[in-house]
């Protein structure tokens, strides 16, 4: 169990056992870190690294420089630079960005759509340039 990690930005670097902060700041990406591991096997370490926001809009808090959160998830990859690769960015929205707005006619997926694909472009050119190079597949 001691080569797999969960790094919290808040409360640190936990391991990937069944009752890991049980109750505290971890959700589904605890048990995707989990059943990675059990893929894997014991011999290939990884690292997981949560960033999160309670209640968030993928535009007002994430997106590339302006979200309230960007700079937390940019500063986040680029920290782990020199530490291994980037192998994935996994993305779990609530229901914060489905909420019928009426500005759009009541119809927020394509702006949902657009503001993901920009975020997802730029946090995979966050993440190539925090690998080591050659390394990057996408």
């Amino acid at each position: 169990m001691g080569l797999y990690k969960m790094k919290d930005r808040s409360n640190g670097t936990q391991p990937t056992v069944w009752n890991a902060n049980c109750g505290g700041v971890f959700g589904p990406e605890l048990m995707f870190s989990r059943a990675l591991e059990m893929e894997l096997g014991q011999t290939n370490a990884f690292e997981a690294v949560k960033n999160a926001g309670d209640g968030s809009n993928i535009y007002r808090h994430w997106y590339p420089g302006h979200g309230r959160y960007w700079e937390k998830l940019r500063s986040s990859i680029r920290s782990r630079k020199g530490y291994g690769n980037w192998k994935a960015f996994i993305w779990h929205q609530g229901i914060q960005d489905s909420i019928v707005d009426h500005r759009y006619d009541g119809n927020t997926a394509p702006t949902y759509f657009g503001n993901l694909t920009g975020l997802v472009e730029q946090v995979r050119l966050e993440m190539f340039d925090a690998s080591e190079a050659g390394t990057w597949q996408c």
